[in-house]
């Protein structure tokens, strides 16, 4: 019987368990119905008109993205990894990734055998220069508050150990798919961008005085709305109760959930840690009291906060497809779990097959689930595709260039050579290699022995989400949004979106070949992709503004291009018969889109430090 002094909303809350004909243990009830109550009492506290929504809407005529060529920064990164069993795919995974990532925090569920916990405090010898930080606290899980409080423990020591750059979610079956470059690559060009896939997204009509609204788009493309189940975890399992139309989407708020994984920035994580407002503090508190708040709280946080716009709308990972719902014992709820990946699984997995999936291959840096004994194989072989080809010598046109450009400067004590990056996709690298002796300080670098390499020019993508429009929440619709462009290359010899010359740099009267890479979109649109000339009075200037063009020289060429759904490159081309900095745009309903800079020289290359950094002789 229940008790006489439990509260009336205690009181419902068993009365829906015992719909689902399953037993309660006795113990559980007072934990079930204070979880209740707290739910109830939330949806009253925040269903109210003076709650002002989160997400402003992406101010009309500000451009959605400008960026230039900057040199390289050295920058931090985390990653979290919530550890089961597997502690030899972690090892490998952090041995991958030790020149990209420095600092490591790993939690290791309780439940995990003492031969785990042993090896995961042997973790730290990985490599001398990793800073690892193991505990284990909770017990995780699936379904329940603990890998949410968990995840939230390990960002609150991310934060103290490190003013980073992005934090990784990650997994203990979690590997690397990428190159180190092409990891450290990614992060730089969307060094202020969030990397967090919302799945579904839904909300409380109160015009219509509906229960439930949920995007078509997501529901059909994306995933579908997660249950409203208030979740108890008592007795190491995650208990919930059939969901209850009472218990809605408050009107203020829009509802989301996708995948617990993510890539996200020190702000977003301080703003999860310590919400400021009022929407940010509802949105928690929302999805903490139901079911899977690991896949619901950051969607839905980021979907109601001043981050909306500020968000690539994929994750970092390659999920195994065919993933199967499976309950475990110790849940409630059917949770989608992929299969194991093996060596049958490379042409999927690998840069070549990544490439020719679709333009997110752009983003993929993770691959789930890895066993270190299934997975063996298919982990050596990932490794071995980026083995690097060495350097060659340039051809001899190249080498006459370059030549020239030493001996301007000083003079060339070594071959010139080049290496193009086996793991091309969206951001492809190549580098030239010149070992100069200066005769003396030019620009930015001293006299003295010079190992320059010329890389891509680093570039961003600071896009808005259309999420809030495609589910019918944002003022503008999703066909009147400006195109959203991930990528902007500049390079010559273009065949079969690899570029044979160089890249960012060209000599006069070369052909320059322009890739312009957009965002998944069911919707296809049309782009002005602009060719503008440097400037007379100052042919290298980089003081031209992307976003209004003040600054810069005439529109040499202009040329009006269809972009399909799932496009993967939008290619022109243009002869470039002017020596100076060549600006490149995309302009998508009157505004800038996309913006960058490339350099083509007459008898030598400019020595800029947009392009050259110094790298250490006989690397």
């Amino acid at each position: 019987s229940i008790s006489a002094h439990f509260l009336p909303c205690h009181q419902r809350a068993l009365s829906a368990w015992r719909r689902t004909a399953k037993r309660l243990p006795e113990e559980c009830w007072p934990a079930l119905g204070e979880a209740y109550c707290k739910a109830e009492s939330l949806i009253r506290s925040r269903d109210r008109d003076d709650v002002a929504s989160g997400c402003a809407p992406w101010p009309a005529g500000r451009s959605v993205v400008s960026y230039r060529a900057v040199e390289p920064n050295v920058r931090q990164y985390v990653v979290i990894v919530l550890l089961h069993d597997d502690v030899a795919v972690t090892r490998r995974l952090m041995h991958r990734l030790r020149d990209v990532v420095r600092w490591w925090v790993v939690h290791v569920d309780v439940k995990a055998s003492a031969e785990v916990q042993k090896q995961s405090q042997m973790l730290h010898k990985v490599d001398p220069g990793l800073e690892v930080h193991v505990f284990s606290e909770f017990d995780l899980v699936r379904g329940g508050v603990s890998l949410h409080r968990a995840a939230m423990r390990c960002l609150q020591i991310a934060t103290e150990l490190v003013r980073f750059d992005h934090v990784f979610l990650v997994s203990g079956s979690d590997y690397v798919l990428r190159s180190a470059d092409a990891v450290r690559g990614i992060l730089e060009w969307h060094s202020d961008m969030n990397f967090v896939a919302v799945g579904a997204v839904h909300w409380y009509d109160m015009r219509a005085e509906d229960y439930l609204s949920q995007s078509e788009y997501h529901s059909q493309f994306r995933a579908a709305r997660m249950p409203r189940r208030v979740v108890v975890e008592c007795h190491g399992r995650a208990l919930g109760v059939p969901e209850n139309p009472e218990l809605r989407v408050p009107s203020w708020l829009v509802g989301a959930n996708g995948p617990q994984w993510f890539a996200i920035t020190f702000d977003l994580a301080t703003t999860l840690l310590h919400p400021e407002t009022d929407a940010e503090q509802g949105a928690l508190e929302d999805c903490g009291a139901f079911q899977q708040p690991d896949e619901r709280c950051l969607p839905q946080l980021l979907l109601n906060s001043r981050h909306c716009h500020h968000h690539v709308y994929t994750n970092l990972h390659l999920v195994a497809p065919n993933a199967q719902s499976v309950r475990s014992e110790a849940s409630d709820f059917d949770i989608l779990s992929p299969p194991v990946l093996g060596a049958a699984d490379f042409p999927l997995v690998s840069v070549q097959g990544l490439m020719q999936s679709n333009v997110t291959a752009g983003h993929v840096v993770f691959g789930r689930k890895m066993r270190s004994a299934e997975s063996a194989e298919l982990m050596q072989l990932v490794d071995e595709q980026f083995v690097p080809r060495g350097w060659a010598p340039v051809a001899q046109q190249w080498a006459q260039q370059w030549s020239v450009f030493g001996s301007v400067w000083g003079s060339v004590v070594a071959p010139v050579e080049i290496q193009d990056s086996i793991d091309d996709s969206v951001y492809q690298w190549q580098s030239v290699r010149l070992q100069v002796e200066l005769q003396h300080d030019i620009h930015w670098l001293a006299r003295g022995l010079v190992c320059l390499q010329e890389q891509i020019a680093f570039v961003r993508a600071a896009t808005p989400s259309e999420d809030l429009s495609l589910a019918g929440l944002h003022p503008s619709p999703p066909h009147q949004l400006p195109l959203r462009v991930l990528a902007l290359r500049v390079g010559s010899g273009l065949h079969d979106f690899r570029f044979s010359g160089t890249t960012g740099v060209m000599p006069l009267g070369a052909t320059a070949d322009a890739l312009v890479y957009v965002n998944l979109s069911e919707q296809p649109r049309s782009a002005v992709v602009q060719w503008i000339a440097p400037p007379p009075s100052d042919p290298w200037s980089r003081d031209c503004a992307g976003v209004d063009g003040g600054g810069c020289g005439a529109v040499a060429k202009e040329r009006r291009v269809d972009v399909p759904g799932l496009a993967l490159g939008v290619v022109d081309s243009h002869v470039v018969d002017v020596v100076g900095v060549w600006s490149l745009r995309v302009v998508s309903r009157s505004e800038v889109v996309a913006w960058r800079e490339f350099e083509v020289y007459a008898d030598r290359p400019m020595l800029s430090r947009f392009f050259w950094k110094p790298v250490v002789c006989g690397r």
